[in-house]
């Protein structure tokens, strides 16, 4: 692609320094790669989301130049600071997408990656990242694998389209790629709530592995004896989950509150500690994800607002109300989701509220991962 024709490179310049100012872009040769690299290539359709005061605010804007030239429009939403949607289930989830260029710009900033080291991707999408990684290191140490078999072709067209030939794989993220094993680097583009074991296998004594486990992004260090360990450096992050399929996975929310609606027993309680810190806040929400695993929260705009807890597996449910200074609980099934809820919370007010940056996750040989706040000492193995 001759740059001085290209009409995307000074969209790709205007990218870089927004990334640089952000303070996300710092490494020579990554400033290269996205001034180089032609997004438009990978998202030849998507949609952009624009954000309004609430989710009901919000607009969808739908961009198709798969046969039209490259307007100034399109140019603008491609190198915008924004995650492109690019796949949709039939029930309208997001299935797929390009991720934000600043998180992107982040998380291999994060890599830390050293001349000659090999990469391995999981969730190769549109391929926009692999090509970032293919145009720093080379075709030959970048392997990426996609687990829906029409995304990992398209991305493997786009890829060639752009000058890149990365090795693609179509297959299940979770089981790596064994033949092109050990990685000096893994990098996910996909969500997880348990590291498999197979990463830390795949990956060299002293490498690297930056994952979203739940909320929270963590670069693990590998040793010899098959363990890994790391904190976590950025919270509030949400990929898309890991899958074993190309079909959609996600429980639909009509499913998660006509569970929660059924008949249950009744009780009044004192211990409100759930409805203080809804189930919603940011904190709460990584570490139930963690320790409770399965369990889908949602809140359901009742008079009065409803919180309802579901799990799906053993057909356990909790909803909950306040009234006065009690909550009105009805729950169903073997598990008391409520009790454990308010353990989760109970927990963390003791360590004082810590943030997502304050926990660090260990994972021993046998594949248990253990949460841990380093500064008190407070430990916990995940189930």
């Amino acid at each position: 692609m001759s740059t001085a024709l290209d009409p995307a490179t000074p969209w790709r310049a205007e990218l870089v320094t927004t990334l640089v100012n952000q303070g996300v872009l710092r490494d020579p040769a990554w400033r290269e790669a996205f001034a180089t690299v032609p997004r438009e290539v990978f998202v030849p359709r998507f949609t952009r989301r624009f954000r309004g005061k609430d989710e009901r605010d919000d607009q969808l804007v739908h961009y198709d130049h798969t046969t039209g030239g490259e307007t100034a429009e399109f140019l603008a939403a491609v190198y915008s600071d924004d995650s492109l949607l690019t796949r949709f289930s039939a029930a309208g989830t997001a299935t797929s997408s390009s991720s934000q260029p600043s998180l992107m710009a982040s998380m291999l900033e994060a890599l830390d990656i050293r001349p000659g080291n090999t990469v391995l991707e999981i969730g190769t999408g549109t391929g926009y990242q692999a090509a970032l990684l293919a145009h720093r290191l080379g075709d030959e140490a970048v392997t990426t694998i996609e687990v829906n078999p029409e995304i990992a072709a398209e991305a493997e067209r786009a890829l060639a389209q752009a000058g890149y030939h990365p090795t693609v794989v179509c297959g299940n993220g979770a089981d790596g790629v064994p033949t092109r094993a050990p990685f000096d680097r893994i990098i996910t583009t996909c969500g997880v709530l348990r590291i498999p074991p197979t990463w830390i296998t795949q990956t060299k004594p002293g490498g690297k592995i930056l994952a979203n486990v739940s909320s929270g992004l963590i670069t693990l260090t590998v040793t010899a004896e098959g363990t890994a360990t790391g904190q976590f450096d950025t919270g509030s992050i949400g990929f898309m989950r890991l899958h074993d399929g190309p079909t959609d996975p996600t429980l639909p929310l009509r499913d998660i509150v006509a569970m929660a609606l059924g008949e249950g027993t009744t009780q009044r309680t004192t211990t409100r500690l759930q409805l203080d810190y809804p189930v919603f806040h940011p904190v709460m929400d990584f570490l139930a994800a963690l320790i409770l695993p399965g369990v889908h929260r949602t809140e359901l705009l009742l008079d009065p607002l409803t919180h309802v807890l579901v799990d799906p597996v053993s057909g356990s449910w909790a909803r909950a109300y306040a009234d006065g200074e009690e909550a009105v609980v009805t729950e169903h099934g073997p598990r008391v989701l409520w009790d454990e809820l308010a353990t989760v919370i109970t927990e963390w007010l003791t360590l004082g509220q810590p943030g997502v940056l304050d926990y660090s996750l260990t994972i021993d040989a046998t594949g248990t991962h253990h949460l841990r706040h380093p500064e008190s000492g407070w430990t916990r193995a995940l189930p």
